[in-house]
């Protein structure tokens, strides 16, 4: 065997393990997604952004408006997660103390996995203080499970009725 199906092989099979992993875990909330997606994200040169975990505090709280500041209790262990995954790789930098990370192809293929099979992903997450664009969220959400299966239903559904009741709370926030 060449060692480029070798090394085809290998990483399918990290990238199996780690979507098989992070896949139950990302239907319980938002907060793995967006990290992800911000990793996942290009800058205006076309590279993937090399971040750290107070990076990442700091683009959700400002993605939502100072609404939601995620705690480094809650960051740090994904990116622990995401290290030991495979999913994203720690980025050599001058400072010593601070640790920064970058996407690696086992990332960006459960990053592809995840939006073709998971409904969360469908479509961008919506800006919370937008109740236009919330309002289109629901309605894409709406069209997606329509289209599922009694059974898909049925899987998703409190993931559905979270998700739609979080909506309705910030729209009448907006009244």
């Amino acid at each position: 065997m060449s060692s480029v199906l070798r090394e085809s092989d290998d990483l399918e099979a990290k990238v199996n393990d780690a979507y098989g992993k992070w896949e139950k875990k990302v239907k319980r909330g938002f907060l793995r997604l967006i990290i992800l997606k911000r990793f996942r994200d290009r800058d205006s040169n076309g590279n993937f952004p090399m971040l750290t975990g107070m990076d990442l505090i700091n683009f959700i709280s400002e993605y939502s408006h100072h609404k939601w500041i995620p705690s480094p209790g809650s960051v740090y262990p994904i990116l622990s997660e995401m290290l030991s995954l495979g999913m994203i790789n720690e980025v050599e930098t001058e400072n010593k103390k601070e640790k920064m990370y970058q996407i690696t192809p086992v990332g960006l293929k459960v990053f592809d996995k995840l939006r073709v099979n998971n409904p969360l992903f469908h479509g961008e997450m919506p800006d919370l203080n937008d109740p236009d664009t919330l309002e289109r969220f629901r309605v894409r959400m709406r069209k997606y499970f329509s289209q599922k299966s009694v059974d898909d239903l049925n899987r998703y559904k409190s993931l559905f009725l979270t998700m739609y009741n979080a909506i309705d709370e910030l729209l009448a926030r907006k009244e």
